[in-house]
């Protein structure tokens, strides 16, 4: 019993230092590691990692493949029952190409409406426009009319005169003499009628119904110009050439962009580049016009090679955080840009790479 019992105390005990060097040697990768530099490599792992780093390398770090300004989610502006995804992931498209489309019986309708408004409102400007036309003559036609006006006035007041003189005589009743003294007050409130309408035209601007028909109008157009806008957003067009990397809708899908993901995850057709990451230690190290090589997963081949095109002022928290439960992430580090050379074979978006600086700066 007693060796029995020894014997499981060494192996608990033998247990327990193999854990804690596994622990101490995955904190130790994850804060530096084979990727913080030459010097920190070979001291961390030994003859191996020295194997397996250039002899020349100025620093090797680990990155991102991305396009300049990134992969964009892509999703339609409009609610609505997806019809059709017009694509498939991985095909390749020109701008404006359309991707998805959704029902757009409402949206279409809509358009017919402010088409309708668009056509009434513009007869209201021409019938506007006709009678600013037609004014000038009706101002014209209404001095006219005062000018009659005051003439068949002052012909009454002749008549009257004449009629008293013959009343006076009895040639003429007085009766003749009231009559035409009530028309002498017609006249008069006839010609009154006359100038009032006269100085009511003068005072009138006709080019105020013209503007008001055009403001409604530019209102009609207005709502045109949105409904043509909503009907087009029931269609997803891509941005710009480039490259179908996901769909995540489907067709008979009610889309009501409260989802947390895309309907299409788009590559365009940008220059490729690998966002690396390097510690605040070795930022000294690294400088605009480096020349590198990016390796896929091992150093023994590189499958890329590129150039900084330019270092970050900032030293921030990392972009590409560790999934890794040991792993350090209160990290800073500066973000560099490095454009790959024209690549034969593409990289894959989102592909974790190593990069390798060299000590020579290009012209």
């Amino acid at each position: 019993m007693t060796f029995r019992r020894v014997f499981l105390l060494l192996g608990l005990a033998v247990s327990l230092a193999l854990v804690v060097g596994a622990i101490a040697g995955a904190m130790l990768l994850s804060h530096g590691g084979l990727f913080s530099g030459q010097n920190q490599s070979s001291t961390s792992q030994g003859g191996d990692a020295q194997a397996d780093v250039p002899p020349d390398a100025t620093l090797t770090c680990t990155g991102l493949i991305d396009v300049d300004r990134g992969i964009l989610p892509l999703s339609p502006l409009q609610t609505g029952l997806i019809l059709k995804i017009l694509v498939r992931e991985g095909q390749r498209v020109d701008a404006n190409t359309p991707l998805v489309e959704l029902d757009n019986t409402l949206a279409e309708s809509q358009v017919k409406k402010a088409k309708a408004e668009v056509r009434e409102a513009e007869l209201q400007v021409e019938l506007a426009q006709e009678a600013a036309r037609k004014f000038a003559s009706l101002v014209e036609q209404q001095k006219l009319a005062v000018q009659a006006a005051e003439k068949r006035l002052s012909a009454q007041k002749t008549q009257i005169q004449q009629l008293e003189e013959l009343v006076k005589t009895k040639v003429k009743d007085k009766l003749d003499l009231k009559f035409a003294q009530e028309q002498l007050s017609a006249l008069e409130l006839e010609l009154d009628q006359a100038k009032s309408k006269a100085k009511e035209l003068e005072n009138t601007n006709p080019l105020l119904p013209v503007q008001l028909a055009t403001r409604k109008k530019d209102e009609a157009d207005a709502s045109l110009t949105a409904a043509q806008k909503q009907l087009s957003f029931c269609t997803l067009t891509a941005p710009a050439p480039g490259v179908v990397l996901r769909i995540q809708a489907s067709q008979g899908q009610v889309w009501n962009g409260m989802l947390p993901q895309p309907a299409i995850w788009f590559r365009p057709d940008e220059p490729w580049i690998v966002r690396c990451e390097v510690e605040q230690r070795y930022v000294y190290r690294v400088h605009e016009g480096m020349e590198c090589e990016i390796f896929d997963d091992r150093l023994d081949k590189p499958s890329w090679k590129g150039k900084v095109q330019h270092c970050s002022r900032w030293i921030g928290p990392k972009r590409q955080q560790s999934d890794t439960p040991l792993a350090w992430h209160d990290v800073k580090v500066m973000e560099c840009i490095i454009v790959l050379d024209k690549p034969q074979e593409e990289p894959l978006i989102g592909q974790r790479v190593r990069v390798v600086f060299r000590g020579k700066q290009s012209p």
